[in-house]
């Protein structure tokens, strides 16, 4: 796969590994480009057969921003981050059939590939954090990947993660998205005295509203539920306060 200028000079390239190619190039708002698709060897070459393209804009991540997000194990997704400090990726499985692998990566400056400089991964990986120094005064592009290491081989499984890129203020917000890490009881205030009227299962998703005084309890559409629970995906403490 080739990506052309307007002029049609070629400025990235990738090239097929195993059975699908992806290229990554920083492109501007207003440019034309070409994406030419063809076989290894161009013209000289002699492979036939269908393909599939698609165009993706890959998410740029927030300062401070955290995902929930989910995945499969025949795909990937990729956040990409405008660095001119250090930062930190911060990673953590909440659930699913298998156990994906985080890595930070460069675009190649010969073409539209991806070259990791920092690698998160094992088969029972659960959570940790990694990162990339930057020169000083550069603002480079970097791609943060999530999916299948490539020696697992496994198909039709996913997985749900929290990920975050490195924060120097919180984002204040009025609503959060949450994960459920457990079965757990949806209840009618803050605290177990209160009557059952729900129930999650583990691995529900939803999204938080408020939360008591010290953020032990948070308010949901069905109720309340206790914090510890649930994976947050942001500060807690940044919900407001419903119930005192």
């Amino acid at each position: 796969v080739l990506l052309l200028n307007a002029d049609f000079d070629v400025i990235a390239g990738a090239l097929d590994s195993y059975y699908g190619v992806s290229l990554f190039h920083e492109i501007n708002k207003d440019g034309l480009y070409y994406i030419l698709a063809t076989r290894s060897g161009g013209r000289a070459g002699d492979g036939v057969g269908q393909f599939y393209l698609s165009l993706s804009r890959v998410p740029l991540m927030r300062d401070g921003q955290v995902l929930c997000e989910s995945i499969t194990s025949e795909s990937a997704n990729y956040y990409a981050v405008k660095a001119k400090d250090d930062f930190d990726i911060s990673y953590r499985f909440i659930s699913g059939s298998f156990v994906p692998e985080v890595s930070i990566n460069l675009i190649t400056s010969q073409g539209g590939e991806l070259e990791a400089v920092s690698l998160l991964s094992g088969s029972s990986l659960e959570r940790g954090s990694i990162g990339h120094e930057i020169t000083a005064g550069s603002n480079i592009l970097l791609i943060v990947s999530v999916n299948q290491r490539e020696w697992d081989w496994s198909s039709d499984q996913t997985a749900n993660y929290r990920i975050k890129f490195s924060s120097t203020e919180p984002i204040a917000t009025n609503e959060l998205q949450i994960v459920s890490t457990s079965n757990m009881n949806v209840r009618g205030g803050p605290g177990t005295q209160f009557e059952i009227l729900d129930n999650l299962r583990r691995g529900a998703d939803g999204v938080a509203v408020g939360r008591n005084n010290d953020g032990s309890w948070l308010e949901v559409e069905a109720g309340w539920i206790f914090a510890d629970l649930v994976e947050a995906c942001g500060d807690i403490l940044q919900l407001p306060v419903t119930v005192e």
